[in-house]
Parts: C-alpha cells; structure tokens; sequence
C-alpha cells in the first residue's frame, strides 16, 4: 500500500523489519524513478546489495496474496 501511495521511507522501513520484500520496494522505487538518479541514502544502501529480478518480486506478490485468500476462508 505505501508503494502505491509513494511513501517510498514508510514502505522500505516496514519491508525491512519484515525481512522481507526489501527487493520488491527496491524494484518499484527504481521503476519510479526511470532514469533519475536515486538520491535517498537509505535506498543507496540497499540497492547496491539487491538484484532486481522482476520474476521472483512478482511470484512473492502472489505468493503472499494467495496465503491472505486462503486466511480469509
């Protein structure tokens, strides 16, 4: 939610206390930006550990969708 609301600190905090998804917020950040140079330190931080493979953020987004359908059962 805080991707789709451009709150770009919020969502990488949450991603990484979660331990998860920190990938995913990278990704979305760097599609945001385009060809703008990234400029946030903490975000510098952790993309320069982070490869961005569209394939497995997309399989984890349905991954945690999927375990939400079948909680609410």
């Amino acid at each position: 939610m805080n991707i789709k609301l451009y709150k770009w600190d919020r969502a990488l905090e949450i991603a990484v206390q979660n331990r998860t998804h920190v990938d995913t917020v990278i990704a979305y950040r760097q599609r945001y930006l385009g060809n703008r140079a990234e400029t946030n330190d903490r975000f510098l931080q952790f993309s320069k550990d982070i490869e961005v493979d569209w394939e497995s953020i997309k399989a984890k987004i349905r991954a945690d969708k999927d375990r939400e359908e079948e909680a609410a059962k």
